[in-house]
This record gives structure tokens, sequence and C-alpha cells, in this order.
């Protein structure tokens, strides 16, 4: 150790020789308070006495002097660790023994609870815990024996009989009405091995039960005769299982009720409802607002209608007799005549008795009863009414319209009559929605109204179906029938009240004067049927009167329609090309397939007079395979002799979602050799958009085959651009309505413009129809459009003169004469 003023040693001592050189050594080597070094542990202390300058301290200690420092350290840690490690066992032995004799306690006190009565207080521990615990012990036994008392006290004053027996038959539990029905007690019950004298019987059919529920351990329910001091009375015996611990059965449980009483008026009302069913009187019993609570065989049988409807049968008899609903409000006993609608239509005579059962005001009940008061009125009635009459309106039917008819053409008044013709207007749409019977009551009410639109003089008459025909008789002029029509179609726009149902419709009528528009009823009934569909035809809910030059165009149209069946198998149907250019009209590429009538009398029938005939009916589909068949067959010819030339088809609506057109269009191809990718078959934008995600499957399929597809007449439907992006199709026909006007209408322009950049857009080839003048030509060439197809350069014709065409390249359309091609019937 040495003491210094700064460089200077003022004193120093050492232990040993040669200590304060390695003291001067270490504190060169360092300025730290504190280091260790290879000599030992340097501490360098700096101090001040009073004002006087700073001296340092400076000592060298051996390394040693640590080492013992912990190691007395840690001795003495050791010792302590022991000593707590004594004191914790010490005291937790000491907890134990105190814990251990607080539970003995406890279980002492659970195991001395007596079987019966109160428990005694707890009477606490050592610990405040466990006295909390034993407390809560009590007093959930408590509990318990309250809860005990309450079920005990339930069981034995059950007025049923309640036990439980072991699997050895002996009772384990037994209530004191079961005691008394067994005539005995119930400590003998649980005491006795026999039974406690229960008749054997009685034993038996217990045993038995006990032993089926004990083979498949479920619930049972049977009945059960018992003779007891009051005579015999019959039990409802419930069983069921009552299983241990391991879910194994220990005991049955059963509870059986006295139902002597509840058989006797079983019993009682089973003659009663065989007496109400099967008395020849019909009988019905409502309720004080009247509803309909129950009706017998018998009424079902009178009125013919089903139960589910004769609450409305009821309900209609009611409001027809306006005298029996008064005596029914006023409680009154009633006995009279009166006429029972049945579910047929027909009219009924009955006796009615009308009488009220005692009873509470809010729980009145009447009783009404219906009897045949004259089976040949009825018999009459009926013959009269099925041959005269409808049964479903009661309108008169087709036989009487037909004499009355007769009867107004006979006469020889001066004034105009005329005939109506009226069916309604969407009468299917309500009989698949609703159903008929909703229907039915339609026309009921239609009925009713045209009763009441007309004159006694006049005739109403159910046609058949949703048709009505009405005989207007010794009108003045057509001004006055038509405001008659008129008056007819408001009234039968008014809403129709279906029971619970709103419904509407209107009617379409159809007007022929007599003598001006036939002196007979055939013509009649015929020429207002026609002009009722020239109603229909214009938005319906309107009239028509009969129109001569109307009639002729429908006659022939009707003749088209039944020549046309006979023109395939005749072989009257021929087939015309119409060339497809490029924009410069220099070479064909490709050809539409126009089909084409000549009927052997009248020659050659424009397209738009036959074409839609045949798209009204299934003859399009016929028709639609035999243009398939003959241009695949016409477009393998060409391709056979050099001239690869696509053809297109175009497809009808109803060809297009026909179930066969992909195996048409499979046989097509497979019969004529073509390859796929020179058939191109067009569908128009309209018919296309109408069931836009029924046609995107069927379009796939077909391209699928390497079928091109193309949309024809494009701009006259209603495209929308998200599913036109979507269709599988590669050529896009602009409508001949866009091109007529061009060029010099700005907006034909502007859209024939965006129509073609659109389509580019979408990658598609775009076609031109009805290019007639060089004047569009040019027009559509500086616009980019791809094809053009149209009478200036080239006319539907023969296939010949398509062929040459592609041999010219571009040939005068006015140098070729339309000829026809005869084809050969194909086996489709």
């Amino acid at each position: 150790i040495s003491l210094h003023s700064g460089d200077i040693v003022l004193d120093s001592q050492q232990s040993q020789a040669g200590k304060l050189q390695a003291l001067r050594s270490a504190t060169q080597a360092t300025h730290n308070a504190i280091s260790m070094t290879e000599n030992g542990t340097v501490r360098i202390h700096h101090l001040r006495i009073g004002n006087s300058a700073e001296y340092q301290i400076r000592s060298l200690q051996s390394n040693d002097a640590q080492q013992l420092l912990q190691q007395a350290y840690t001795t003495n840690l050791y010792y302590a660790s022991a000593l707590v490690s004594v004191l914790a066992i010490t005291v937790m032995l000491v907890l134990r023994q105190l814990i251990h004799g607080a539970l003995q306690q406890l279980t002492r006190y659970a195991e001395q609870v007596p079987q019966c009565g109160s428990p005694e207080p707890f009477k606490g521990g050592c610990f405040h815990e466990f006295i909390r615990v034993g407390k809560a012990v009590e007093k959930m036994l408590l509990r318990i024996r309250e809860r005990d008392k309450q079920l005990s006290s339930i069981i034995d004053n059950s007025p049923n009989l309640i036990f439980i027996r072991d699997l050895q038959h002996n009772f384990r539990l037994v209530n004191k009405r079961c005691a008394e029905v067994f005539g005995t007690t119930a400590e003998r019950l649980l005491t006795s091995d026999n039974q406690g004298g229960i008749s054997a019987a009685v034993q038996a059919a217990l045993r038995k039960e006990d032993q089926h529920l004990g083979d498949y351990l479920r619930p049972v329910q049977y009945e059960m005769e018992i003779t007891t001091a009051n005579g015999p009375r019959t039990f409802l015996v419930s069983k069921f299982p009552l299983l241990d611990e391991q879910n194994k059965l220990d005991s049955i449980g059963s509870i059986a009720t006295d139902v002597t009483a509840i058989k006797h008026a079983q019993e009682q009302v089973q003659l009663a409802q065989q007496v109400f069913a099967e008395t020849a009187e019909a009988i019905i019993i409502l309720d004080g607002q009247h509803n309909l609570l129950s009706s017998n065989q018998a009424f079902i049988e009178m009125s013919g209608c089903s139960r589910d409807d004769a609450e409305t049968v009821i309900h209609s008899f009611l409001s027809m007799h306006a005298n029996i609903m008064q005596h029914l409000q006023q409680a009154q006993r009633w006995q009279g005549e009166g006429t029972l609608q049945c579910r047929s239509g027909s009219m009924l005579p009955v006796l009615v008795s009308v009488t009220s059962l005692p009873g509470d005001a809010d729980k009145k009940l009447y009783v009404l009863l219906f009897s045949d008061i004259t089976k040949l009125k009825i018999a009459e009635q009926k013959m009269e009414q099925l041959a005269l009459y409808d049964s479903l309106t009661g309108l008169p039917n087709r036989s009487l319209f037909t004499q009355r008819l007769n009867d107004v053409l006979s006469s020889d008044s001066l004034l105009t009559s005329a005939l109506m013709f009226l069916d309604l207007d969407h009468f299917k749409s309500i009989n698949d929605s609703y159903g008929h019977s909703v229907g039915d009551q339609l026309l009921r009410q239609v009925a009713d109204r045209l009763r009441t639109c007309i004159q006694a003089r006049d005739t109403v008459a159910r046609f058949g179906g949703d048709e009505f025909v009405i005989i207007l008789r010794e009108v003045c002029n057509r001004e006055q029938i038509k405001k008659i029509a008129l008056r007819i179609l408001a009234a039968l726009n008014k809403p129709y009240q279906l029971g619970s149902r709103q419904c509407f419709t209107s009617a379409s009528i159809g007007i022929a004067l007599l003598a001006e528009d036939g002196d007979n009823i055939d013509t009649l009934t015929r020429h207002a049927d026609q002009a009722m569909y020239q109603a229909k035809q214009r938005g319906r809910d309107n009239l028509q009167f009969f129109n001569a030059k109307i009639n002729a165009r429908e006659q022939r149209l009707y003749q088209h329609e039944k020549d046309l069946h006979k023109a395939l198998s005749n072989n009257e149907l021929f087939i015309h090309y119409q060339p497809r250019f490029d924009i410069e009209g220099q070479q064909v590429l490709g050809a539409e397939a126009l089909v084409r009538w000549r009927h052997p009398k009248q020659g050659l029938i424009p397209p738009g007079e036959f074409i839609p005939v045949a798209e009204g009916s299934k003859l399009i589909i016929e028709i639609g395979r035999f243009v398939l068949f003959a241009a695949c067959y016409q477009a393998a010819q060409w391709h056979a002799d050099g001239y690869p030339i696509p053809i297109s088809v175009n497809l009808s609506p109803r060809q297009l979602y026909a179930h066969d057109l992909l195996q048409d269009i499979h046989a097509a191809l497979n019969y004529s050799g073509l390859p796929a990718h020179l058939l191109e078959l067009e569908i128009t934008e309209t018919s296309l958009m109408e069931n836009i995600n029924q046609a995107l499957p069927i379009l796939e399929q077909i391209r699928v085959l390497g079928v091109k597809l193309s949309i024809d007449d494009f701009g006259t439907g209603y495209s929308s651009l998200m599913y036109l992006k979507k269709l599988p199709v590669s050529i896009l026909k602009i409508d001949r309505a866009f091109i007529m006007d061009l060029p010099g209408d700005a907006d034909g322009e502007n859209l024939v413009r965006a129509i073609i950049c659109m389509a580019h857009s979408l990658h598609l080839r775009v076609v031109a129809e009805g290019v007639e003048t060089e004047q569009q030509q040019q027009f559509l060439r500086d616009q980019g459009c791809d094809e053009l197809q149209g009478f200036l350069l080239g006319r539907p014709g023969s296939a010949e003169q398509l062929k040459a065409l592609a041999d010219l390249g571009r040939t005068n359309s006015d140098s070729i004469d339309a000829l026809d091609c005869q084809l050969t019937p194909f086996p489709y």
C-alpha cells in the first residue's frame, strides 16, 4: 500500500519484498479505480483532508483474498438453505396433520347423516374454509331432505299408481294409491316375497311386460285391467328402464293411470261419431262465426264436394239464403226449403233444419240438417243442366247457344244483331300458377260479370275452356255494339277475389254482325273467332270487328301452313345461295343458304310469307333440318371440285333450342363429308339474347365441333356487351336496315362506324348485309368493313351460278338470272 500526492510517494508499506514495485508497475498501466492484474487486485482511492490537495491511496491485494471471501459466502448460503428446508418441511407436516384432521371431521359429518329427518348442525373445525364447506354441505343436505319430502309427498298423493320393481320382480317403491288398488299396504308389498296378495293374473301380466322391457331396454305402454274393490278398472301402464352407473338395467319403473272413465267416454264418442257418420241426413256443424267445424259423409255425398271444399259449399249456400243466415244470427230454430249448390254446379232442392246448441255466448254451435226432398226433380234438373247448361258457370252451353243463335237468324227483326266471341287473356298462366280450382272460380266470376253486362233478351254462353260467346239482339248500330263490348272489357278488367288471392285478367273480343258477316251459325262463329284473334295479335284487352280483307289474308296463311306440311315430301322446297364477297368485291368468301318454295299451283311464294308461318309451328325445325343437310351436301360438292367455299345456314329460335340440334349437325357433316370449318351457323341477335344463358352452352358445344358461328341482323336486338364478349362467335353481320341510308345519314354512319370498331376490338369479322350501291361499298371500305353481301355484287342463285362467280372473281349480278336447283331428299 502507498500514499501519493501527485507523483510523490509520501509513505508506503509492503508485506513482502517486491510488492511495492509490482504496485508501481500496475498503477502505471491503469488509471481505473479497481482492476485485476496477474499480481493481484489494484485499488486506487482519492481523498482530501480539509482544503488540502488531493491524495491517492494505492493498494495491491492478493487474488486469493477474493476466493476466500467467495468460499465463505457459499458456505454460509448452504447452511441457510438447509435451515430453510428443514423449517419448510416441518411447517408442511404440521399443516398436513391439521388439514387431515379437518377433512376427517368433515367426512365423519357426511357419513353420519341419518336416513330420515334433518342432519345435525356442522360443529366446525380448525380452518375457516373447512367450516364454510361443512356449512355448505349442511345446507345442501337440508335442501335434499326438503326435496325428498316434496317428491315423497307427490308420489304418495298421486292419483296414479307409481311403483318400482327390481329384476327379481320385488317391489322397491310403492305409493299409497298402488297399494289401495292392489288391496294391500305398501309395507306388505315391499317386504313380502309373494307380491303381497296380488292376484296371479296381474303378477303374470306385470312379469311379462317387465321381461319385454328388459329385452329391449325401451319404454313400453300398454293397457291392463285390474279388479279392485270398486269393480274392474282399466289402467294405462307406462314402464321405463332405470339404469345403474354402468348403464345396465338396475330396476323397472312404472306409472299406471286409471283410464276407465276415458275409455267409457271414448266409446260414447265413437258411438256418436258412428251415428253422425252413418246417418242418411246431411249434417253440418258451425261455430259462432259460421265457420265449418264438421260435416258427415252424407253431406259430402249430397254436395259432391270433398271435405276440404265443404266449407266453401256451405258458405255459398248461406250467402244464397239470407233468411237462414238471419235465423242463425238470432239463434232460432228453423226449418224450411232451400237450394244447395253442389260442387258440380247443379242446384239441389233440400229441406233444411237449423238448430242452435246450448252453450256459452262465445262458444255457440249451430247444426244444419239437409234432406233431399225430391230425387225426381233432381234427375230432371240434371238432365236439363247437362243438355243445355255449362256445369261450371251455369251459363248456356254450346247446344243452347246454337239454338238461340238459330232463333235470332230466323227472326224478321230489322234491327242489327251481333255475335261476340270472347277469350280470356293469359288464363293458362292463372291455371298453371294457382291450380284449376282457382281457375274455375275465376271462370264463375267472369260468367257472373258477363251476365250483368247484357240485357235479358241477350245470351251469354260458355263456348269451352276460357271462351265465351255473346248474342246481342236488336242493337241500333256498330257504335252501340262497341259501347257494350267496352263495358264488358272494363268489367272483366276489375280484380278477382279468389279465396285469399287477388288475380287480374282481361279479354279479347271479336265481333261479327249477323247478315253482314255471315248468314249461318258456322260462318258467324268462325268470323267472330277470327276477329278475336286479331284482337289478340294487336295487344289483347281490345275488341275488333270482323274484316273481310284480314280474313282473306288469314285464310291464305292458314292454307300456306297446310300446304307446307306437304312441301317437303313433295320436293317443293329448294335452296338458293347468296354470295359473300371481300370488301373489294373481287373474291367470293362464302355463301348463305336461303330456302325457297315453289308451290305446285301458286308458283314461287315469297319467303316473307311462308317463313313466319313455319316459325309459328314446328314446321320450321323440319325445314331448318332440310336446309342444313342440303347446304352441307352442296358445300361438300364445291369442296370436292376445288372450291372450298364456306356455307352459312340460318338457325331459327325453335331450331336453336331443339334437343336434337347437335345430333342434326353431326349427321349433316357426316353424311355430306363437309369439313366442319366450312360450315357457319347464323343466329339472329334477337333470338340469341332472349335466352342467352340457355344458348351459351349450346353455342359452345357447336364451336367445339369446329363449326363457325355468326350473329345475324346485328343492331336490331338488344345485345349486352358483357355477353357479346363471351359468345363463341367469329362473325358479326350488320343488318341491312343500317346500310340502306348510307352514306349521308349521319346517325347511321356513326352507328355503323361504332359497330365495326367494336367488332374488331372483339376480334370479330364484320359482314355488311344489303349492300346495293357503290357508294355504300366505298363507305364500308373506308370504315374497315371486312366483307359485303347484297345485290350490288350478287343476288341469290343456284349452286352453279355461285360456282361461276367464284371462277370469274367478280361478275355483274344483273347478268345472272335467278335459277333454282332441285335437291334430292336427305336422310334426316
